[in-house]
């Protein structure tokens, strides 16, 4: 019963992390696509 707790709690922080490690990289990603930081942040649908 604890691997599972301990597994629950993994992917729950693997959301707020996930998001934390691509935030810092936004400008140079916006520079690869030919835009700015505000582009690279817009999603299209």
């Amino acid at each position: 019963m604890a691997r599972f707790a301990l597994l629950l709690g993994l992917l729950a922080a693997f959301g707020p992390l996930s998001i934390d490690m691509y935030l810092p990289a936004l400008p140079a990603i916006g520079a690869e696509l030919g835009g700015g930081v505000a582009g690279a942040h817009t999603k299209s649908c």
